[in-house]
């Protein structure tokens, strides 16, 4: 079964998640492409998706209020994430 698993998935493992989907608080502002520059400067200062982004991890984007608020850059992180929605997103959010 493990072998298996490893087969099945062995492609996941060269996806690419760029680091302001993953940790968007951290990212320079300049290492990031100029499409989403302007609503992850406005995030990293937005003290309520601070605190959401602190609660909920990555599936912040997956929330309604950040959708809301950045539209453009919550359309791009959740093409990339909930493909993945599974037992490992849901573990991130009790850490």
């Amino acid at each position: 079964m493990a072998s298996d698993f490893k087969e099945r998935l062995s492609d996941l493992k060269l996806i690419h998640f760029p680091t302001w989907v993953t940790q968007p608080m951290l990212m320079d502002i300049s290492d990031i492409s100029m499409q989403y520059q302007e609503e992850l400067s406005e995030i990293q200062n937005d003290e309520s998706v601070k605190t959401l982004f602190n609660i909920k991890r990555v599936m912040a984007w997956l929330c309604d209020e950040t959708e809301t608020k950045y539209p453009h850059s919550t359309k791009s992180a959740r093409k990339l994430l909930l493909p993945f929605l599974s037992s490992y997103l849901a573990e991130c959010c009790f850490r």
